[in-house]
């Protein structure tokens, strides 16, 4: 099971296949930033997937960050490469030989003197359409093989809501480390993805204010289940609170597409109440306690 660390990011050592989740295009620069620098100090040679537009102000933020990039492009420690030219140099997508590559990239940096390998890259929109799900889900499942055995780690970038979440699920068992923040935050309730399971954690208070938007999260990860029978785990040990109008939401959301079930994990008593008292035979929740 994948283990799941709301950042600050921890240390990313050898061995590390880490599943990135950002909702913003800052917040996954920043990240990427963060692991070349550390790649670096640590004296490992490391690929960035860098579109050839962004790499100059890429490495001149890692310069001033004190990372020396420039140096580190001259002598090869630093690789950056435009997504199409990793994952589509014969544009198309092959799991299998894309793995092979990273096992020979491996290979080579140990035999020029570094202490290892890193990579970090991601489907940026260029190439998102020729990659598949379950050719996502092979990929994954090859890198969990090839990190989890030798001196290399890898960062994979995944944006999360409001953007579709089937390759981020179907890919999650293939990650050794999920490394996110709450999705959203209005400081009343925050809202974090799940990594072992279709799903979320809630922490805080569901009030009239941001009950409508649990509900559109809800409904986007029903959605990332296409027409199959959608069973969403919401984790609620941190909800305080939650008033009647939103569990109607929720419940109305089940009912309509009928093919979805909520399952409650160690709800609070106002909510099991409520539930008990409306939906008492209803197939939509199921009460599961801690």
């Amino acid at each position: 099971m994948a283990q799941l660390i709301l950042r600050p990011p921890p240390a990313i050592d050898h061995g590390d296949h880490v599943c990135g989740l950002f909702d913003s295009a800052a917040e996954r620069q920043w990240a990427m930033e963060e692991f070349v620098v550390a790649g670096l100090a640590a004296g490992d040679r490391v690929m960035c997937s860098c579109e050839r537009n962004e790499q100059e102000s890429f490495v001149e933020r890692l310069d001033i960050a004190g990372a020396n990039a420039s140096s580190a492009v001259r002598t090869g420690q630093l690789v950056l490469r435009p997504a199409a030219q990793i994952y589509v140099p014969q544009g198309y997508f092959d799991p299998e030989l894309t793995a092979r590559m990273l096992i020979r990239a491996i290979d080579k940096a140990v035999e020029d003197g570094y202490c290892g390998y890193r990579a970090t890259g991601g489907l940026v929109e260029s190439i998102r359409d020729a990659i598949s799900v379950s050719q996502l889900q092979e990929y994954e499942q090859l890198l969990e093989a090839t990190y989890s055995t030798m001196p290399a780690a890898g960062l994979c970038q995944y944006m999360t809501f409001p953007v579709s979440l089937d390759p981020l699920y179907l890919a999650k068992e293939a990650h050794s480390m999920f490394v996110s923040k709450p999705a959203w935050d209005d400081g009343t309730l925050s809202v974090t993805p799940l990594a072992d399971r279709i799903g979320i954690r809630l922490d805080g208070e569901v009030d009239e204010m941001n009950g409508s938007h649990l509900r559109d999260v809800v409904e986007e990860l029903a959605k990332s289940c296409g027409s199959t029978l959608a069973e969403i785990h919401l984790e609620l040990a941190g909800l305080r609170f939650v008033d009647c109008a939103s569990a109607s939401l929720l419940a109305n959301l089940a009912q309509a597409r009928g093919n979805l079930r909520l399952v409650l994990h160690d709800p609070p008593e106002s909510l099991r109440r409520v539930v008990g008292l409306f939906w008492p035979e209803s197939y939509s929740f199921e009460l599961c306690p801690s």
